[in-house]
């Protein structure tokens, strides 16, 4: 599978993989596709969790974005 070459490839230069399949609909968009949202951080680098959320709308995600330090 290309998403475990792509985790082992960033496990291998001392990265972190998160991944998470969100669809558009559940963020104000009015269409129903699923992506895939890959985050990379450098091991040990992150401060918080990553990917946090499962589904919110438009709205939840500006005051989430926000908020964020």
């Amino acid at each position: 599978m290309r998403s475990k070459r792509v985790s082992r490839a960033c496990a291998d230069e001392g990265y972190d993989v998160c991944w998470q399949v969100l669809n558009s609909k559940n963020f104000g968009v009015p269409q129903s596709r699923n992506r895939v949202f890959i985050i990379g951080y450098l091991r040990g680098q992150c401060a918080g969790e990553v990917l946090s959320f499962t589904q919110t709308s438009g709205k939840a995600l500006i005051q989430r974005k926000a908020n964020a330090r």
